[in-house]
């Protein structure tokens, strides 16, 4: 008569190893997680330039930006392919959303997770110390360029201790949250952990 001496694995052993199947398991899919959210922010960073760019270069000729409709922007081929459903306007994480104006007009991003929202805010609009961005709204705040005629009181580091507006050597005493450009601070001070809304209003 044939034996093996072959042994089966005892209950301890495949326990074992399939907490050690499932530890792995579990790592890869965190890492292809994180891989792709990373994937996802820099995708919606990518849409909002892409967008931004593509409307400005539409309507230049027209002096105004009265006519910005996804739907005709859509059927004009001027929306980028990832960025619609139809008829429908998306971007990485959802929804988004146009609004016409005479001299400016506003995207609206809906859905953006907490790490999105900030990536989103803090980006730099500014080139050749110029910016195409008016304002930017992140939930319920608004952020807006200062503005030359806004007068804003500040210490003045002389002997006289006189106020004035803002210049050298000197420290701002007014209120100034609300302005641009952010920082990581102030953004993550008004993103919320899910579910957060952008509107970029550009000229």
């Amino acid at each position: 008569m044939f034996r093996s001496n072959e042994r089966g694995y005892t209950l301890v052993e495949v326990i074992g190893v399939l907490g050690i199947i499932g530890m792995l398991a579990s790592s890869a899919s965190m890492l292809i997680s994180g891989m792709f959210d990373r994937y996802k922010k820099n995708k919606v960073q990518d849409q909002i330039v892409s967008l931004q760019k593509a409307i400005n270069n539409r309507y230049v000729a027209d002096g105004n930006y009265k006519k910005v409709d996804a739907k005709n922007l859509i059927k004009e081929g001027v929306i980028p392919r990832d960025m619609h459903d139809g008829d429908k306007l998306i971007q990485a994480y959802g929804d988004a959303s146009l609004s016409p104006g005479v001299l400016t007009f506003k995207v609206t991003f809906k859905e953006l997770p907490l790490s999105a929202c900030v990536n989103l805010g803090i980006m730099s609009w500014v080139i050749q110390d110029s910016s195409d961005l008016v304002s930017i709204k992140i939930n319920n705040k608004t952020f807006k360029w200062p503005e030359a005629k806004d007068s804003v009181k500040v210490e003045i580091d002389d002997e006289s201790g006189n106020e004035g507006e803002i210049g050298g050597g000197s420290s701002v005493t007014g209120e100034n949250d609300s302005f641009l450009p952010l920082d990581t601070v102030r953004v993550a001070k008004e993103c919320k952990r899910r579910d957060n809304v952008i509107t970029w209003e550009f000229q």
